[in-house]
């Protein structure tokens, strides 16, 4: 059976929430948004262990605001860096040295999850069919929704130099994730050659390790900006949450 682990970034800031704290503290109908994004991949039971990015000075407050979940004992913290990319790569380090001891069998197969915090709307069938997808293919996967708007390329000027297909477009999310190795020798890859990416499926074919799309929901919103709260809390009410 494959080991699955789970890999949450939380070492954001507020910054475009207008808010000074970490906006993962925010709460959505009474829950803080880090809550409902690690209560659902919780309640998964094929996932082994939940690891979380966070900041060194907010440690304890992350590991108080999260100690009362059901299966908290499966989480484990991490200090993250000063970029996405980096916060990962300490992630995949803190697995592969907790790890360690494990055949090399078991860990060629492991499952990898990578989900940013910020989107606590995430579904538990969405998150187990990557794990499925993984499982059956061993290639990356990243979550997407198309592209419903007209997408226009501009140069500095704001000129329009090119119009994409939308047909071809998608808007991705997280979960993305992969074989736990591949995510590993992607993400030492691209820090060895300094190749910056905001994605996990861009580290992954910046290794040349094939990826593909799994169509999740358009509900599964990040929480950027203060109105992302209240549409989070409408697409609640629709859920019955």
């Amino acid at each position: 059976m494959n080991k699955t682990i789970a890999l949450i970034t939380a070492a954001g800031n507020g910054q475009r929430m207008n808010h000074t704290e970490n906006k993962l503290f925010l709460k959505i109908k009474g829950m803080s948004i880090i809550q409902r994004t690690v209560q659902t991949f919780l309640k998964i039971n094929s996932i082994e262990r939940l690891y979380l990015t966070v900041q060194s000075q907010e440690l304890n407050k992350m590991q108080d605001e999260l100690k009362n979940l059901d299966g908290s004992n499966k989480l484990r913290f991490v200090i993250g860096g000063q970029t996405r990319q980096e916060s990962i790569l300490n992630g995949l380090e803190k697995i592969a040295l907790d790890f360690k001891e494990v055949t090399k069998s078991v860990k060629n197969e492991m499952i990898c999850l990578i989900h940013d915090g910020a989107r606590p709307l995430i579904e538990k069938s969405t998150i187990q069919q990557c794990i499925e997808e993984i499982k059956t293919n061993h290639c990356g996967i990243g979550v997407a929704v198309p592209i419903n708007d007209t997408i226009h390329m501009i140069d500095q000027n704001q000129n329009i130099i090119n119009t994409p297909d939308r047909a071809n477009l998608i808007a991705i999310q997280t979960p993305q994730g992969a074989l736990f190795e591949q995510l590993l020798f992607a993400h030492r890859l691209a820090k060895a050659n300094n190749f910056q990416a905001t994605d996990d499926i861009s580290v992954l074919r910046y290794a040349e390790i094939p990826a593909k799309i799994y169509f999740g929901h358009i509900n599964n919103i990040k929480i950027t900006l203060p109105q992302d709260r209240l549409i989070a809390e409408r697409i609640l009410d629709t859920m019955n949450k």
